[in-house]
């Protein structure tokens, strides 16, 4: 997996910062997309960096980073463990202020407060999942895809034709596509977001 390094760095020399959290992508001086990074120290203090949009492919929530890189050798903090939402359309919309303050306190800070999670409630569970990260698990694989999400008719335009034979898809790429994404995990990704927004359209 590509890394991505933070420059400048504001904590300390060999300090472990968790990433916890994004804002809103948004445009610069210079209109090129970017967005806002939260770190969170060992103490709780957050503090905001900024990236190019097109590196939120790499940029997981609960990573660790030292001296500005993910930290590979460090693991994530909590347990990990598998559930299955039985449906995706049963989330229930609020945002980052409604959460309890033990989990994450955003203080008085509306660039994260703001953004909007979708809970689900699974037996006597609630999972909370901001939605730029659903958005960036499900379906931004690279800095393609980053970019052509932010563009009217972009994930379409990835696709030059494509039509069903026999129940079989055929789809052939624009030429937007670099040869290096041609691959057969890229294209049953880019597949399966042609066929969700196409029953979206047709529903």
């Amino acid at each position: 997996m590509a890394s991505v390094e933070f420059r400048p760095w504001p904590f300390e020399e060999n300090e472990d910062v968790e990433l916890i959290w994004y804002g809103s992508p948004y445009t610069d001086y210079k209109e090129d997309w970017r967005v806002r990074i939260a770190f969170r120290r060992v103490s709780g203090e957050i503090k905001v960096l900024t990236r190019a949009w097109g590196a939120i492919p790499y940029l997981r929530i609960g990573q660790l980073y030292t001296n500005g890189i993910h930290n590979q050798v460090r693991p994530m903090s909590g347990s990990s463990y598998t559930c299955t939402i039985p449906s995706l359309d049963n989330g229930k919309v609020v945002n980052g202020f409604q959460l309890p303050k033990r989990l994450i306190d955003f203080g008085k800070n509306p660039e994260l407060g703001t953004q909007k999670i979708v809970q689900y409630t699974i037996g006597n569970i609630t999972y909370c999942i901001p939605v730029i990260e659903l958005i960036r698990a499900m379906f931004i694989n690279s800095r393609l895809m980053a970019y052509s999400l932010l563009q009217p008719h972009g994930l379409e335009q990835l696709i030059e034709r494509c039509e069903f034979e026999k129940n079989i898809l055929h789809f052939h790429l624009g030429t937007r596509v670099p040869n290096t994404m041609a691959t057969e995990s890229n294209a049953r990704h880019m597949s399966w977001i042609y066929l969700v927004l196409r029953n979206d359209l047709n529903s």
